[in-house]
């Protein structure tokens, strides 16, 4: 089942498909206390933690707002390559963290679906999310082994800034509902040039996915926090998960953006405690705290989530909680 609509003024076209079940996400985790760079300030981490902590307690002063979410592994390479695709990336990021929701993350199969659709518009002189040849837009996410919960596609063609592409398809309930949908965590992004209505024009395909998780697979994601453009030294971040729907396999910081750790893991409780610290003067924007790994173990619903005892301490000198909003993950394991 499907619902489409395209969209005039450089046409837009957006797809969505839903398989009727609940959202899949994965994460991943692994690590010891180390510190990552040279010359950075010897610490007693736990002291410290403790310190931050109790100031942050006894502040009133608020300093900017944070979110915290899990998210799969981001692909940030492919989009150095195409500045154009670079922004549209960013703009619907900041649309969806705008809306409370967590980035969606480039995944390599889902750019080659964008890619193959894109290819095969221009080929076969069409722009709509069926082919002359009755190919759905299904087919591309087969041909690429991409095994999905849900899945959509947005199309735009004859577009040159990036930004007014995603402010039209914002402004087209069905693209919005695409990019706003909390079942995707994925995406891809693709653009050629080709002839459209006789002249040359960039087609741009955007595909959305979630991909389907089954017993005895093996689960990744990041631990992801969004401070904007708040400086942040300090967080903390308490996981539960069901021991009884996922097995901890480990809890990796060796691609972090912060430089001290800590964790805690108690896999009979299903609860994981993480504390990553980055000295003065701290981090801002996106950055990635720790990549989570765990194996599904039976058919069924599985929630990882985020505990309201989790943090995020701004570098404002008080210690002061910035933390906003956290975001919790949920498979459907078959």
């Amino acid at each position: 089942m499907f619902r489409k609509k395209i969209l005039k003024k450089g046409i837009i076209s957006t797809l969505i498909i839903f398989s009727f079940q609940f959202p899949i996400f994965t994460q991943a985790i692994n690590g010891e206390i180390k510190v990552k760079a040279e010359n950075l300030p010897v610490v007693l981490v736990e002291e410290e933690i403790s310190a931050s902590i109790a100031e942050r307690e006894i502040s009133k002063i608020s300093s900017g707002s944070a979110q915290l979410y899990f998210t799969t592994n981001l692909d940030n390479e492919f989009v150095k390559e195409n500045d154009f695709l670079q922004t549209v990336l960013e703009g619907i990021n900041k649309e969806r963290l705008a809306s409370s929701l967590p980035i969606l993350a480039l995944n390599s199969q889902l750019n080659r679906v964008a890619e193959l659709k894109a290819a095969d518009m221009i080929e076969n002189d069409y722009f709509a999310h069926n082919s002359p040849n009755g190919l759905t837009p299904w087919h591309w996410f087969s041909e690429v082994g991409y095994n999905f919960n849900y899945a959509g596609e947005n199309l735009a063609v004859d577009f040159d800034l990036p930004q007014d592409m995603v402010k039209a398809w914002m402004d087209s309930p069905r693209h919005r509902q695409n990019i706003l949908d909390n079942h995707f965590d994925e995406t891809g992004l693709a653009i050629i040039e080709g002839n459209y209505k006789g002249h040359s024009a960039f087609f741009v395909v955007q595909t959305f996915g979630q991909l389907q998780a089954r017993a005895n697979d093996f689960v990744n994601a990041d631990l992801i926090v969004s401070s904007g453009e708040e400086s942040i030294n300090l967080i903390q971040a308490v996981i539960n998960y069901q021991p009884d729907q996922l097995m901890f396999d480990s809890v990796d910081f060796s691609n972090s953006d912060l430089s001290l750790f800590w964790k805690e893991v108690d896999v009979e409780k299903g609860i994981i405690s993480i504390v990553a610290i980055q000295p003065f003067p701290g981090i801002n924007g996106i950055a990635k705290i720790a990549n989570i790994k765990f194996k599904t173990l039976v058919k069924g619903n599985a929630n990882l989530s985020l505990s309201n005892d989790s943090v995020v301490l701004a570098n404002d000198g008080f210690g002061t909680n910035i933390l906003d909003d956290v975001v919790d993950n949920y498979y459907f394991i078959k």
